[in-house]
């Protein structure tokens, strides 16, 4: 196809499109990277296996899912080995910004489940860290509170070592 219409590699669809329905889709707000930019989420099958997609009485041509206008795709792949507990979360990541070439990232994070006896764990080293910082909480008012009345015991003091001075002059 690219041979017969190299046009088609990456076909430009016109003026930006800031929030204008894409292949039945309307624009939404993500967060990347400390910042938030408008774009369109799609499951990956939709635009990478049928040759047609069918939305809202339009038929659209999937190659065009991604064109020069695009400029940073995102695919999260989402992995679950219910043996393990664990949950993977694949991340790939295409910038397409440069002129002169596509910046790929992709970026891999592990989460394991807690249950049972680790859940149990967790939860008393948890209840011992908030009953440790009540502790400490408490110290620092009681500290606090003798540091008040030493300085009001203090100035009384020296109120009174200059009373006993006036009285003796």
């Amino acid at each position: 196809v690219v041979t017969s219409s190299p046009s088609m590699l990456l076909a430009c669809a016109g003026d930006p499109v800031e929030d204008k329905v894409q292949f039945g889709l309307q624009a939404s707000d993500f967060r990347e990277e400390g910042k938030t930019v408008r774009g369109y989420a799609d499951f990956l099958a939709s635009v990478t296996e049928p040759v047609f997609l069918f939305r809202e009485g339009t038929l659209y041509e999937t190659k065009g899912f991604i064109d020069t206008l695009t400029q940073s795709a995102q695919v999260l792949l989402v992995f679950w080995n219910p043996e393990a507990s664990t949950t993977t979360v694949m991340t790939v990541r295409a910038d397409f910004s440069s002129t002169s070439s596509a910046k790929v990232d992709v970026s891999i994070e592990h989460y394991e489940l807690l249950e049972g006896g680790q859940l149990d764990i967790y939860v008393f080293v948890q209840i011992l860290v908030l009953v440790n910082v009540a502790m400490m909480f408490i110290d620092i008012a009681f500290n606090l509170k003798n540091t008040f009345l030493r300085v009001i015991a203090d100035r009384k003091a020296e109120a009174e070592e200059l009373a006993q001075l006036k009285r003796e002059r």
